[in-house]
């Protein structure tokens, strides 16, 4: 997010004297800048023997070459997941979908059956006191 909103100050913007060119106060020379622009040209050990410039876009675009594949993986292997998925409802002729809703069926079955012997319990209890 810092990279989207980085930004020259309006100050520095609004009057460009602030912005230190010169290595003295009279603002005489350039020698500021032209340290600056070595700096950015100059190969360093450990940016792996090249420059900032350089250096920065060989990671960059290693992180979108990374980036690219890791897509391109994800989506295979989305792919072949999806591929396996249709073959074993093929294979087994079995709707999961219907299966869940029949089990919900035979679970309130169930349900009723206990509540039924619940009563007949009852029903039982009550004619053996009366005998």
């Amino acid at each position: 997010d810092t990279a989207l909103t980085l930004a020259v100050r309006q100050d520095i913007l609004d009057d460009t004297r602030r912005f230190a060119t010169s290595l003295n106060t009279t603002g005489s020379d350039n020698l500021n800048v032209l340290r600056m622009q070595e700096v950015s040209e100059t190969s360093y050990a450990a940016l792996g023997n090249a420059a900032p410039e350089d250096a920065l876009r060989s990671v960059v675009t290693q992180v979108g070459q990374d980036i690219s594949m890791r897509q391109a993986r994800a989506l295979s292997l989305e792919t072949v997941s999806q591929q396996l998925l249709n073959q074993r409802n093929r294979m087994s002729g079995v709707d999961i979908n219907r299966e869940t809703a029949m089990l919900l069926v035979f679970q309130q079955q169930f349900q009723a059956a206990a509540k039924f012997m619940s009563v007949q319990t009852k029903v039982m209890d009550v004619v053996m006191e009366l005998i």
